[in-house]
């Protein structure tokens, strides 16, 4: 809350949501500097997952434009300002994306924007820009990066959030606005993301649930332009081919199977794609048999 306070666009409100903390976070809230800030807003809700928590404080804004800030993040004291003043300077661009920094997990999670993205400016969506240059911009769209008009946050129905979703809720979103709106990247890093804290970033385990916009991708595919349906068809069929693999490894031919009939290639499948497509099948047989040989016996 201290990189919120340090702004050096101080015309904002901050509202800050509890998601059901079960620890001192609330009482460190009311008890902090920002709590007698006017410019703060403190809410507190049932844990509902991040998409819920962040729709939540989207629903009490009053702004033109919507920012976010995880609770593990800090801004540096010019991204609000920075942000604002490109976006008024491009008539019709309606999202800001900025680079961050990771400090020394950089190796963990490399700052993407920097890889996809030649320099600072008004981008749009190549046409022919494959599936996986379009994943790397997706994934360089990250929340606390995120600056965009509140009317267009509600076109696309904000943040994934049901089932608590704890994975992809942001990419439902953000795959709407890389296909739907031209973006203003910044490349300079002007948020800092504390991962070693993070409860939902790099050193998360377990294993992940299918992303959720490869369980509803209905509202993806009607905010696309026609002209750039195909590109996200081809898009899913990457997003499928990545989960196919990890069913692959539990031996989960029948999962497969069904998402591969919901998601094929649209088009001439690129030689790399088919060249994985071709080692599911192994893989699967592999994870089936290794299931097999770890199963107790009937008389363990």
């Amino acid at each position: 809350m201290r990189s919120i306070q340090s702004q050096t666009w101080t015309d904002f409100e901050a509202i800050v949501v509890d998601d059901g903390s079960t620890d001192a976070s609330w009482d460190l809230l009311l008890s902090s500097g920002a709590a007698a800030d006017g410019r703060f807003r403190c809410v507190r809700q049932q844990n509902a997952g991040p998409g819920a928590a962040r729709n939540a404080g989207a629903k009490l804004a009053r702004g033109r434009y919507l920012a976010f800030l995880d609770a593990d993040d800090e801004w540096e004291p010019g991204h609000l300002q920075r942000a604002t003043a490109c976006l008024q300077s491009s008539p019709g661009c309606r999202v800001y994306v900025s680079a961050y920094d990771t400090g020394q997990y950089q190796s963990l999670q490399v700052n993407l924007l920097q890889k996809c993205i030649a320099q600072s400016g008004r981008w749009s969506l190549e046409p022919g820009l494959g599936p996986v240059g379009v994943k790397r911009v997706v994934d360089a769209c990250q929340v606390s990066c995120l600056v965009m008009e509140t009317a267009l946050f509600w076109h696309y129905g904000g943040f994934y959030e049901k089932n608590r979703s704890t994975f992809g809720e942001d990419i439902y979103l953000v795959i709407q606005v890389v296909f739907g709106s031209d973006i203003w990247f910044e490349l300079e890093p002007l948020v800092h993301f504390h991962v070693e804290d993070s409860e939902l970033g790099v050193k998360r385990v377990g294993e992940r649930p299918i992303r959720p916009h490869l369980l509803e991708p209905e509202p993806l595919v009607a905010h696309c332009p026609p002209e750039r349906r195909a590109q996200l068809a081809t898009l899913f069929a990457y997003y499928r081919l990545l989960e196919t693999e990890k069913f692959a490894r539990k031996g989960d031919w029948g999962t497969i199977t069904r998402m591969r009939r919901q998601y094929g290639w649209p088009g001439k499948v690129p030689m790399a794609m088919r060249l994985r497509e071709w080692k599911v099948p192994v893989r699967t047989l592999v994870g089936g048999l290794q299931r097999t040989l770890n199963m107790p016996s009937a008389r363990s």
